[in-house]
């Protein structure tokens, strides 16, 4: 055999082994494998490594754009202050602006304060209230006792010398929002064939120089008090009338002495829980 032939053959042998490919048909690179793998040659020597290309140093890193700071918030705007209340007064005097709704009767009410002697608007006119004390109602645009005072005072059992000692007299008026009062007078208005425009609570109280507060229901004498008729009641066609249930649960109607079909004026010995009919 030939010395080439065998030079292949242990070639392959040896690339086997190694795990190393060799191009069979280079007799040159075949007898370099055969001389490495018997330990006479190292094929290095006859074919020196090409140095490595160094390696391309690395593109240092762009630097991190910094974060644009963040806008800061826009300052809420300020609450608009709430417009003043000018609901409260101590003037004595309301009107039917101030004093009542037309529209709605659930509304909150506006809080009125008068002291004896102030001057209230009632339906076209102005009159002289000789009770001061606190409205809130929205049935009726005004309320004024018009009774002098020293009658007053007779007519509920003040004496003289309470009066000349302090006590005062002052009333609380409002709307009636109880379920069962109203009913009870609605129940009254049709028995007497009348037809109920708006329920009103005239409490009348008498009040010591020691704050003792005594509720007042009735009086010996009759008490003149007038009423203003909210627009929405107003109607050429009705005749105005106040209703009212007595302590011993009898039915009252006080007719209108006035002429002003804005108001109603009556004279009244009852205390209370009222319906505005007609």
């Amino acid at each position: 055999m030939k010395r080439q032939t065998v030079n292949k053959l242990l070639a392959i042998a040896v690339s086997a082994a190694l795990c190393v490919p060799i191009l069979l048909t280079d007799a040159t690179g075949a007898s370099n494998a055969v001389a490495y793998a018997s330990g006479n040659e190292d094929p290095s020597d006859n074919n020196p490594d090409t140095p490595d290309t160094p390696d391309t140093p690395d593109t240092p890193d762009t630097p991190d754009t910094p974060d644009t700071p963040d806008t800061p918030d826009t300052p809420d705007t300020p609450d608009t202050p709430d417009a003043p209340d000018n609901s409260v007064s101590d003037n004595g005097s309301s009107s039917s602006e101030e004093s009542s709704s037309s529209n709605d009767t659930t509304s909150a009410p506006a809080v009125v304060t008068s002291r004896a002697g102030a001057s209230v608007v009632i339906g076209s006119s102005r009159v002289t209230s000789t009770v001061g004390g606190i409205f809130t109602a929205t049935s009726v645009t005004g309320t004024a006792i018009t009774t002098p005072m020293a009658n007053l005072a007779s007519a509920i059992g003040l004496s003289s010398a309470e009066v000349q000692a302090g006590t005062n007299v002052r009333s609380y008026i409002c709307d009636n929002r109880d379920q069962a009062s109203r009913a009870s007078l609605q129940n009254a208005a049709a028995a007497a064939g009348k037809t109920v425009a708006g329920f009103v609570n005239m409490d009348l109280y008498t009040i010591t120089k020691r704050g003792v507060v005594t509720k007042v229901t009735t009086a010996s004498e009759p008490v003149t008090v007038a009423f203003g008729i909210p627009g929405r009641f107003v109607n050429a066609n009705r005749n105005f009338s106040i209703l009212v249930i007595d302590p011993t649960g009898k039915t009252v109607v006080m007719d209108d002495i006035d002429t002003d079909p804005r108001s109603i004026t009556i004279n009244t010995k009852v205390f209370g829980a009222f319906s505005i009919v007609y």
